[in-house]
This record gives structure tokens, sequence and C-alpha cells, in this order.
């Protein structure tokens, strides 16, 4: 997907109300715009289960997942790799995981050169290199 945006989409379901990634090795997500979106579970941004996706260049901002956690983007057992990414003012109904939220000891992302900020907990069992994050949980 490369330079995906419709002002005049709004998206609703259960899992990843933007996109969702299931066993989607060497998908690229390029230059994207993903905003607005509502899943009712997990992953309102970007679900990714099973997959070695690259996302670069996107801004995820004001994604809510309205039940569940990972407002931007949900990770279980994948290994994407996160870059120059603003990820910005997503928001999650449980405990405030509005950020990326890492749901398996499998899943190995690389998150680099991005901005997470406003997204209530920003990094959840991941961390971020060279990054500037709002709430400290980089290396």
């Amino acid at each position: 997907l490369y330079g995906g945006y419709d002002s005049l989409a709004v998206i609703h379901t259960d899992v990843g109300g933007g996109i969702n990634l299931d066993y989607s090795d060497g998908a690229v997500i390029e230059f994207c715009e993903i905003m607005q979106g509502r899943a009712n579970d997990i992953g309102a941004g970007i679900a990714c289960f099973n997959s070695s996706a690259t996302i670069k260049s996107c801004l995820l901002y004001g994604n809510r997942s309205v039940t569940g956690v990972g407002g931007a983007i949900y990770l279980l057992e994948s290994e994407p790799e996160i870059s120059n990414c603003t990820i910005e003012g997503n928001t999650s109904g449980i405990s405030n995981f509005g950020g990326i939220y890492n749901d398996s000891a499998l899943s190995e992302p690389t998150i680099i050169n991005s901005i997470l900020w406003n997204n209530g907990d920003e990094l959840f069992q991941c961390v971020a290199t060279y990054s500037c994050i709002e709430d400290n949980d980089w290396q």
C-alpha cells in the first residue's frame, strides 16, 4: 500500500480497523495516513498477526480500540519493521494502551526513527531506538 488516504472513509471493524495483516510476510505499507480507524477489539490502526511487514514513513493518528488494546498497532507473533513513522493521539479502551501493543513474546518488532506521542502508554512489551517517545520507552 503506497500513499493511501481517503478522507471520506470511516473504518469500524472488530480487528484491524485500518489494515489487518494476517500471515502477510513481505507486506509494505509506505507513505500512508491511517487515521480515525475504529476497532471494537484490537489494532484500530494496524493489526499484525504472524507477519513481518514493513511500515515506513506513515502517520497513524486518532485510531481507537474501543474495548481492546493497540489503538495504533497491535502485534501478535510478528516481526514488523516500523521506521520513520509518526504515531500520535491513538487510544484504547483498556489500560490506556493506545500506542504499539506487543501481545506475544514471539514478536520482535524493530521500531526506529519514529515519533510516539499522546497515545497513553506508547509501547507495551517492545522498545524503540532513535525515536522521540513521550513516556520514555526507549533504548
